[in-house]
């Protein structure tokens, strides 16, 4: 059809228009959530040491929560994000949610996140030769570009969790953790065009989504880039911390 973008542009005052139409979606999301059983984790953070993949109602989801943070809290927070996008291929920093052990949407936290340590040993170490595939294409990618990223990174892999305990709930194997994510993908596609487009166009990455908010995307990529090889080289970037005084708040 003429004029018809598959994957539009999600801009900050989409972001906005969605936050008020989709209550009942995060709502019925938290339901979808309320099927894991609940569980004590003794906090180690290793599941923090990334911002896991999302669909775009669990994005909404944070956004939602991060926005009734302090004014102070969310500007922080939106500058670790823009700060993860641009230097995650060369360091493993945290997910820009962690504070001192402590997650600022953890009650909103996404399903990646939820599941971690719900998974059996057989279905995780599949999920990570998974990665570890992705990893090794992605470093062809920069190698491209004339950017070697250091192994560390591309070596990285979250251990296998053993420090959830379930309290009580519905014992959950991998079937049903498949099932729950099979749901969540479902209700989050009832927000077409912009689950498909936060899919496709920005990888189901919340710190992209939230980069590209803030500068021209064109701009984005370049920037990230030259942070990347500055960042590789010696190990900061001025560029980076040029470019994370611009970073607005687009809830205040």
């Amino acid at each position: 059809m003429a004029g018809f973008n598959p994957h539009p542009v999600i801009s900050a005052a989409t972001i906005h228009k969605l936050l008020a139409s989709s209550i009942a979606d995060i709502a019925e999301l938290k339901t979808i959530y309320g099927r894991l059983p609940n569980t004590r984790c003794e906090r180690k953070t290793h599941c923090c040491a990334m911002l896991p993949e999302s669909t775009i109602l669990e994005a909404l989801t944070a956004f939602n929560r991060l926005r009734q943070e302090p004014a102070a809290l969310r500007q922080r927070t939106l500058k670790k994000m823009v700060a993860y996008f641009f230097v995650n291929p060369a360091q493993i920093t945290a997910c820009p949610f962690l504070v001192k052990k402590q997650c600022v949407i953890y009650e909103d936290r996404f399903f990646g996140c939820r599941s971690y340590g719900l998974w059996s040993p057989q279905h995780y170490e599949k999920m990570a030769r998974e990665n570890r595939r992705m990893k090794s294409a992605f470093r062809l990618q920069w190698q491209r570009l004339g950017i070697s990223l250091p192994d560390e990174v591309i070596d990285f892999q979250q251990p296998y969790c053993l420090d959830v305990t379930r309290i009580h709930g519905t014992d959950t194997d991998d079937k049903a953790l498949v099932r729950l994510a099979s749901d969540i993908e479902a209700l989050s596609s009832r927000l077409s065009p912009w689950h498909q487009a936060f899919s496709r166009s920005y990888f189901a990455d919340l710190s992209f989504l939230t980069s590209a908010m803030i500068f021209d995307v064109d701009l984005l990529l370049k920037m990230k880039v030259e942070i990347v090889r500055e960042y590789v080289s010696t190990g900061t970037s001025k560029l980076l911390n040029d470019n994370l005084e611009d970073v607005s708040d687009f809830f205040s």
